[in-house]
């Protein structure tokens, strides 16, 4: 998942109403404007913590609207790069690739 955090007090580096975006990694964050702010995301004293919206995809056809299909992830390698193309194929019949 990924969050929009905004800090709520003053740190030593960053003033109070600092935003930044962290994305959830198992059990820790990575934050990727100011790293160091990472182990504070848990933290509702320091961080307004609210999921980035903005960043999210919608999974509705382009076609027809229907919001029902299944997804595959399929991975090629082509030398030395890995290749992974998701593929979402909707009930309607209408196929989505990204």
């Amino acid at each position: 998942m990924v969050y929009k955090c905004t800090l709520l007090k003053d740190t030593l580096l960053f003033p109070a109403g600092t935003v930044f975006t962290a994305k959830e990694r198992g059990q820790y964050y990575e934050c990727y404007e100011h790293n160091c702010l990472a182990f504070l995301v848990d933290d509702p004293v320091w961080v307004k913590r609210e999921v980035y919206l903005e960043k999210s995809q919608d999974l509705k056809c382009p076609e027809c609207g229907e919001t029902k299909g299944f997804m595959s992830l399929n991975f090629h390698r082509n030398g030395y790069d890995n290749i992974v193309v998701i593929r979402f194929k909707y009930v309607c019949g209408h196929i989505r690739l990204w």
